[in-house]
């Protein structure tokens, strides 16, 4: 009898170390966790010369600030403001892979350093040349359940919006220390915008504004709501040529710039 218990218990011993993924695999992630902090690495990869030095302010985040892991699924959310989508996650040999339309969309190293810090590890893009290992560390949070009810339906928070005033950013600062330009916006284009529901339009579950832009409607969607800031973004490609970058971009013979086709409001406090 006894020699079987031995043999019963160096079998599991072999599968254990056969399968080093076992303990990885069985993290009991399921509920909600928020961004506690993130740092970047202090060494930088030999291969990354001319990486610049990461901005003070700036938190790795790596899947996002607010996380819902439920199943074999993960949900992204910037609580209370914006529902970005929930995929499909596995986690194999200490890796977690995160799938979008069954496609590798992100990986990362993970573990739980405590029972209450999930530690996500990553090399985040800094530009095309430069990537740095990052961390980012989560604490598990309880949400209003009525709030995450409202983003999942509609995407974007209206009570984050309604009853604000924000101010139209004319400006933006390059990081290679050049002079601030002025942004070139269609006329029509308001300096500031009371929202409330009555301005506010839906196409399915995605919030938009209709505007008067040089003589035509152009519906501008809500992207990225937070506390002092959203975007407003055009519905079709074709209006992205209303937001040239700059008003004399093209007298350096540099075509015609669109990248800048989103517009920045402020809250007034700001």
């Amino acid at each position: 009898m006894a020699r079987l218990l031995f043999l019963f218990f160096a079998f599991i011993l072999t599968q254990a170390q056969a399968n080093p993924a076992t303990d990885s695999t069985k993290l009991h992630l399921d509920g909600y966790w928020v961004l506690a902090d993130g740092r970047y690495a202090h060494e930088i990869k030999a291969n990354n010369h001319g990486c610049p030095t990461p901005d003070a302010w700036h938190t790795p985040y790596a899947l996002g600030s607010h996380l819902y892991f439920h199943g074999d699924s993960v949900s992204l959310f910037r609580y209370p403001y914006q529902y970005y989508g929930t995929f499909k996650y596995h986690i194999q040999l200490g890796v977690l892979y995160v799938t979008a339309n069954h496609l590798l969309a992100d990986q990362f190293g993970i573990r739980k350093a405590e029972s209450d810090t999930l530690l996500l590890q990553f090399e985040e893009k800094i530009n095309v040349n430069c990537f740095l290992s990052a961390e980012a560390r989560y604490k598990p949070f309880k949400p209003d359940a009525l709030v995450i009810e409202k983003l999942t339906k509609d995407s974007v928070s209206f009570e984050s919006l309604i009853g604000q005033w924000w101010y139209l950013r004319k400006q933006i600062s390059t990081e290679d220390g050049s002079e601030p330009q002025v942004l070139n916006y269609p006329k029509g284009m308001p300096d500031s915008i009371f929202v409330s529901s009555e301005i506010i339009h839906r196409n399915g579950n995605h919030p938009f504004v209709a505007l008067d832009l040089n003589k035509r409607i152009v519906n501008m969607y809500f992207k990225d709501p937070a506390a002092y800031s959203f975007r407003l973004q055009p519905e079709f490609k074709k209006d992205d040529i209303l937001f040239a970058r700059f008003a004399d971009y093209r007298k350096y013979g540099g075509g015609l710039d669109t990248s800048y086709f989103e517009v920045i409001y402020y809250s007034q406090g700001q």
